[in-house]
């Protein structure tokens, strides 16, 4: 099967095209691996061996485009017959401005978990004509006016690349980007109070002028960084249900804190409770999550200072995540959904 992936997210591209590719078929991403040997940042690996039609690349650039256009809002049925199926990636103006392009494909809408009840209703005429959903969380069946799914399907991490836990480094850390900015949806004052009281570092863009701010970090580094420290604070992003950054901490084996359910949907945001990070954590077995910064610095300081309690939430945590996000479930559920098509 051949398919167009059209991605905002250079991250969650991927770890998608991956799995796709370890499925057998045949990808184009003309987004950060448009040339998959070598991806527009360093935030994950170049792909060299992707299954991917060099001739894909050749009509892609061959599209028209004036300055400052995106090629993705504004594909030709010519060049979208070529694939087999269309993947868009939470952005609902690429299913629109391509309507009639896509016309006759298999149209995906992959979401990230940043979904309102607006963007479920402005693609309600496109699923009533076929438009397949893909979530990436159960808890998305909570927003008002919901499309409803062809299959749920988290995303994945490999446990072979985050694993290797040591916490030989008594710290806790962060890896969030534009934490201060986006300040209510990643509980930044909550953070700031928390992270005063105990030994930490933040990584991550965006981050200039916060405390223990240590800037981004290239993939090989922050998965030493996710080995090499005791325990990981993780602050969330309102309204997604878990963050990236979360996951391959808990599957490195990183003992976790996290933010509550409360503090997590972001009270101070009028949306939806999505947040489900609480409810995989079995709290004090494979993590914690609490909403009180007090509580948070005890937690934290238990785990930097209590090698053996650290390891055991290192053993539980590490488990849960594979269970939940695995590569394994992942590739699964998207063998499943294709042959269903």
């Amino acid at each position: 099967m051949k398919i167009l992936y059209l991605s905002c997210h250079g991250v969650l591209e991927a770890d998608e095209i991956r799995l796709f590719h370890a499925l057998g078929h045949t990808v184009f991403s003309p987004s950060t691996y448009l040339h998959p040997d070598r991806p527009t940042d360093d935030l994950r690996p170049a792909l060299p061996g992707l299954r991917s039609d060099p001739a894909d690349r050749e009509a892609w650039l061959a599209l028209p485009c004036a300055d400052g256009e995106d090629r993705r809002d504004r594909l030709t049925a010519e060049f979208a017959r070529r694939f087999d199926v269309v993947i868009v990636m939470h952005l609902a103006r690429w299913v629109v401005n391509n309507a009639a392009a896509l016309g006759g494909r298999v149209v995906v809408w992959r979401t990230i978990g940043q979904s309102f009840a607006e963007r479920e209703a402005e693609l309600r005429p496109y699923r009533a004509a076929g438009l397949r959903v893909v979530r990436y969380s159960p808890r998305e069946r909570t927003i008002p006016g919901y499309l409803g799914e062809d299959a749920v399907i988290r995303f994945a991490k490999d446990p072979d690349e985050f694993c290797g836990w040591t916490g030989h480094v008594r710290s806790s850390v962060t890896v969030n980007q534009a934490t201060a900015t986006r300040g209510v949806a990643c509980n930044y004052e909550f953070y700031a109070a928390v992270v005063a009281r105990v030994p930490h570092k933040l990584f991550g863009p965006g981050n200039a002028g916060v405390p223990n701010a240590l800037g981004p970090l290239p993939y090989d580094r922050l998965r030493q960084e996710l080995r090499d420290n005791r325990c990981y604070f993780s602050v969330g992003s309102y309204p997604a249900s878990y963050t990236l950054n979360f996951v391959e901490a808990w599957m490195t084996g990183t003992p976790v804190v996290a933010v509550g359910p409360r503090r997590g949907n972001s009270p101070h945001l009028v949306g939806h409770a999505l947040y489900e990070v609480p409810d995989l954590i079995e709290q004090g077995v494979s993590g914690y999550s609490c909403d009180d910064a007090g509580e948070a610095v005890a937690l934290l300081t238990r785990l930097l200072d209590d090698g053996r309690h650290a390891a055991e939430v290192s053993r539980a945590g590490r488990a849960a995540a594979v269970r939940h996000f695995g590569t394994a479930a992942a590739l699964a559920g998207w063998r499943q959904f294709f042959a269903e098509l």
